[in-house]
C-alpha cells in the first residue's frame, strides 16, 4: 500500500499473506527506516526500525476494503502513525519500549488500543529481525 501524502518519513505498507509456519497476514512498514532515530549516545539501540503488524484474515480483509471500512483504514493509519511518531517525537524505539496511542485510534469492533508494545515479532526466527542494520519490531496491543 503506497502512502501518496507528502509526509516525511514516507511510509509504504507491504502485506504478506498467511504461510503454513505463520498463519496470520502480516504487515510491514518501507520507509521508516530510511533516517536514522535519536538514539542517545552511549545507548545500544536500533538507529534504523521497521513497524510489523500481523493480522488474523478477517481485520486484513478489512485493510483491503479501506475505502469501505473504517477500521481497516484506523489500522492502516496507527501502523503509519506510530511509524512516525519517533521523529516526531524526537526519539527512538528498542524491544520493550510501549507508546500511549492518542484518542482517535479507535478500532471500532476490533478493539481500542490504549498503547502498543513493541518486541520482535513473534513468529519471526530470531535472525531473521535485524537485516542490513535495520532491526525490525512488532507491535502489540
Amino acid at each position: 500500500m503506497q502512502e501518496i501524502l507528502l509526509v516525511e518519513p514516507r511510509v509504504d505498507l507491504v502485506s504478506y499473506a498467511p504461510t503454513e509456519a505463520r498463519p496470520v497476514w502480516t504487515l510491514v512498514t518501507s520507509g521508516m527506516s530510511a533516517r536514522d532515530m535519536n538514539v542517545p549516545p552511549g545507548l545500544n539501540a536500533p538507529r534504523r526500525v521497521e513497524l510489523v503488524m500481523s493480522f488474523a484474515p478477517r481485520e486484513m480483509e478489512r485493510i483491503r476494503n479501506l475505502a469501505q471500512d473504517a477500521t481497516g483504514l484506523a489500522l492502516v493509519n496507527t501502523l503509519r502513525w506510530l511509524a512516525r511518531f519517533p521523529y516526531r517525537a524526537d526519539t527512538f524505539f528498542d524491544r520493550g519500549h510501549s507508546v500511549p496511542m492518542p484518542e482517535e485510534f479507535d478500532l471500532g469492533d476490533l478493539s481500542r488500543y490504549m498503547g502498543v508494545l513493541l518486541a520482535e515479532p513473534m513468529t519471526w526466527a530470531r535472525e531473521a529481525t535485524t537485516v542490513g542494520g535495520v532491526q525490525f519490531l512488532a507491535d502489540y496491543p
